[in-house]
């Protein structure tokens, strides 16, 4: 495998010895059956092979990993060592980046950090919903349900917001329920109007208030597929990728836990998306000054 950028790869039964560490990246290669666009499993390789490209300092600011103690803990795929991991990771105040995989791994990454925290706020960019009971029917854990099932767990509830939403969902049901439980929804018309940074800090300081630890979820499809088009289900209208750094930026510096989902490499042209991602990556892991 080959390690994230500048950092070192190391197995995750080491992760307990090593001190002083800034940062662990972990891949989550989940890929349910019924996601629109198949390769998801393949997309922690994908970034990990764009970000070879992402050496040296980050200007402006002048940052760098070089510096930091930041380690890959390669693929993970056993639920148990994940959960020990984020809440090894969360306890020591680690940094921690899960590369997914499809979408409902954000439902098995809260949940594990609900072992650690028992008050979180969950920050999402995306442009659905994903707020379904069932879909298709009988499927009540996927990436069109997920967020659905966050709400149920009970150090979460309604400290959910959803930022980016826009273009069509598969029914009225889960309009109809983010508006009778009081999600907080701020659209793509919203950030139209308002801006895309304006609308983060909304956000965040909503949860902020509410909530002891927030929980950073990076739908990519949240961006418009002219720059991002290898996602599961690509919506036009969105973000633009200096929009998302830009924002990425800012919450840098007060959001320490986050995943960054559903790319399909087979449909990302010139590794446009994967680079976004290690893009946010990098930006996430190496905060500047505020």
């Amino acid at each position: 495998m080959v390690a994230f950028a500048e950092t070192m790869e190391v197995e995750p039964a080491e992760l307990r010895s090593i001190e002083n560490l800034h940062g662990i990246i972990v891949g989550f290669p989940y890929e349910s059956e019924r996601i629109l666009r198949r390769g998801v499993s393949r997309a922690p390789t994908a970034v990990r092979e764009a970000s070879r490209s992402f050496s040296g300092v980050l200007y402006p600011p002048k940052r760098s990993l070089a510096p930091l103690r930041i380690v890959d803990l390669g693929d993970i795929k056993d639920l148990d060592l994940l959960s020990e991991i984020m809440v090894t990771a969360y306890n020591r105040g680690i940094r921690t980046c899960i590369i997914g995989g499809d979408h409902t791994i954000t439902y098995y990454t809260v949940r594990a950090l609900g072992e650690a925290e028992k008050e979180i706020g969950v920050i999402v960019f995306d442009s659905h919903l994903d707020f379904m009971d069932e879909w298709p029917p009988g499927c009540r854990i996927g990436n069109s349900t997920v967020m659905r099932r966050i709400f149920e767990l009970p150090f979460v509830k309604d400290n959910i917001v959803i930022v980016g939403v826009r273009g069509y969902t598969f029914g009225e049901e889960e309009i109809e329920f983010v508006e009778k439980e009081g999600i907080a929804i701020i659209s793509m018309d919203e950030i139209v109007q308002e801006g895309f940074l304006p609308c983060i800090r909304k956000a965040y300081r909503l949860l902020s208030e509410r909530t002891r630890c927030i929980y950073l979820s990076i739908d990519m499809d949240v961006v418009d597929p002219a720059y991002a088009p290898g996602v599961t289900t690509p919506e036009p209208g969105g973000i633009t990728s200096r929009d998302l750094i830009y924002g990425i930026r800012w919450l840098s510096k007060r959001v320490r836990v986050f995943d960054i989902v559903e790319i399909t490499p087979d449909y990302d042209m010139s590794e446009i998306t994967s680079k976004l991602a290690a893009a946010v990556i990098m930006e996430m892991m190496c905060p500047g000054e505020e």
